[in-house]
């Protein structure tokens, strides 16, 4: 499997006249519109076009101060060259380009037409780029249409009225939920034109932008695409993406399209959303259910008025100093704290209300959670009063080490007594000694040994435990990589427990003791808190597969 950078080595060489339009070459075209193309692609008020060689050689000889490029960290800088490399788009013809950030009215819009070989074309919506404006439009959308969307439709209108033979639209992200925006407004003749309409991880549309627009007349005609971790493709969206894509990213990383995974002409898919996404969507949309327009209007006006409120045009922008940094941002937030405090009160009744839908019963009868409610129990022992833990766990190594070799002298005496002498005696006598040294043994120092050597021993098998138990997690359909991940810490942090537990077996570490119990009481915690989790997912686990 590869990226998009790695389908075009592969079916570049091939035509479109060869090897038809497929959904990865919709992702590649996506991507493109997240390419700088200001000043090197005509606009429509210009008029005329390039090719994709063309806008290839002009961006690789531009200077970089022509353009900043902290705001398009969307895509590398080396997919035009590759396209421009490629049979398949190199003739692409490329036209009016549009992008615009208005900070005023609260925009940030960018289209692409692109004639294809094929005598197709495709017009490509780009996504949120690294704007605030642009990501305040995400949160807009949520109670009011939005000004991009209006340009959208705009500008598919205008391309439909110059241009002849079948369209296709697409973008990722906000792009998608253009595409789909602008082509429900398309007129019965503009729409019979319209192949296929692409919405890659892209939001669907709120009930307000929807309400004016007729999405029921492209339904037949739309593709929506997502990686296992959607989260933004599934705002709006009561059902799964058609093609559920891998990715190479970890959870909501996988938003980026250039992590998507491809073969050599089709999407690298996967059968079903991952639980992590399932649940997060879930009370997303409990959130979207419950709240009005006003209480979404207050919470997008205070989040966003606090990150500009020094300047900031950019996300990178808000850490700098320049700007105020992140104390600004908090300082503005403190001052809207009115505005945000029936949104959290919400909030937390929804998490509440999602905790509330748990089977707590059928939770507590799994075996690992009694393990685990165990596991918790012992930490807090081991916390509150380490220095008698020490003695515990010393006396249980002891004792185990009795019991080791009283069962192997038991197991020797019954199997070998009559050839060679051995004594019930002997094995009494042995131990009774071994009793006296564990009853003289009452000094915390003379514990500290073998209660290191047993903790230590402890950790390195929870930490080849832990580690096993996550190999076939990320491997798994659907993966389970936040599981996972959770259990490749608790293996790391316990590897580092038990060497430092057996390097220093030889030293009176109580508050050692105390730092192995709160390591077991959040391995509890954890584990218990994501049995909860597996259970709260299992409807919605159940409902897309």
């Amino acid at each position: 499997m590869g990226n998009l950078l790695d389908y075009l080595a592969w079916r570049g060489d091939l035509p479109l006249a060869e090897r038809p339009f497929n959904l990865v070459d919709n992702l590649v075209l996506s991507a493109l519109a997240y390419v700088h193309l200001d000043g090197l692609v005509p606009g429509p008020e210009i008029g005329g076009d390039l090719t994709i060689a063309q806008a290839a050689a002009m961006f690789e000889a531009q200077e970089p101060a022509d353009h900043d490029p902290r705001r398009l960290r969307v895509v590398p800088d080396s997919l035009l060259p590759a396209l421009a490399a490629t049979r398949r788009f190199r003739n692409a013809r490329l036209s009016r380009h549009v992008d615009v950030v208005d900070l005023e009215d609260g925009i940030q819009f960018s289209a692409l037409t692109i004639a294809l070989d094929d005598g197709t074309t495709y017009v490509a919506y780009r996504g949120t780029d690294m704007t605030i404006v642009g990501w305040q439009e995400d949160f807009v959308m949520s109670f009011q249409p939005m000004g991009s969307q209006r340009l959208a439709a705009d500008y598919l209108h205008q391309v439909l009225a110059t241009t002849v033979g079948n369209v296709r639209v697409g973008g990722h992200s906000k792009g998608g939920n253009l595409a789909v925006q602008a082509a429900a407004q398309t007129t019965d003749a503009e729409l019979c034109r319209i192949i296929t309409v692409h919405s890659n991880d892209g939001p669907g549309l709120s009930p307000q932008a929807a309400s004016a627009a007729r999405v029921d007349r492209i339904l037949d005609r739309q593709v929506r695409i997502g990686p296992e971790f959607s989260i933004v493709g599934m705002l709006f969206n009561d059902e799964p993406p058609d093609w559920i894509v891998a990715s190479d990213a970890p959870g909501v990383m996988q938003h980026d399209i250039m992590t998507w995974q491809v073969t050599f002409d089709a999407l690298s898919t996967r059968p079903a959303l991952a639980r992590g996404a399932i649940e997060i969507n879930a009370a997303t949309a409990g959130y979207l259910d419950d709240a009005d327009d006003e209480e979404r209007r207050r919470v997008t006006e205070a989040i966003f008025g606090s990150l500009s409120a020094g300047g900031a045009v950019l996300l990178q922008d808000i850490r700098s100093p320049s700007f105020g940094g992140v104390e600004l941002v908090l300082l503005s937030l403190t001052q809207s704290r009115g505005q945000l405090r029936r949104p959290i009160r919400h909030g937390l009744r929804v998490t509440m209300q999602a905790l509330a839908g748990v089977d707590y019963a059928a939770v507590f009868r799994k075996s690992s959670t009694i393990r685990l409610t165990i596991l918790g129990v012992v930490g807090l022992f081991l916390i509150m009063v380490p220095g008698l833990g020490v003695q515990i766990l010393a006396s249980m190594a002891i004792a185990g080490l009795v019991f080791l070799v009283a069962w192997r002298m038991g197991r020797l005496a019954l199997r070998f007594g009559r050839r060679y002498a051995i004594r019930w005696s002997h094995i009494v006598v042995g131990g009774a000694v071994s009793l006296a040294i564990l009853v003289a043994l009452t000094h915390i120092q003379a514990f500290v040994l073998p209660a290191n050597l047993f903790v230590g021993a402890c950790f390195l098998v929870g930490s080849w435990t832990s580690v096993r138990t996550a190999l076939p997690m990320l491997s798994s359909v659907p993966r389970r990589t936040t599981r996972a991940v959770l259990h490749i810490v608790n293996s790391v942090v316990a590897l580092l427990f038990g060497i430092v537990a057996l390097s220093t077996a030889g030293m009176v570490l109580p508050f050692f003791v105390q730092q192995a119990g709160q390591y077991l009481l959040i391995v509890a915690v954890t584990g218990l808190a994501l049995n909860i989790w597996d259970e709260k997912a299992n409807p919605y686990l159940q409902h897309v597969e």
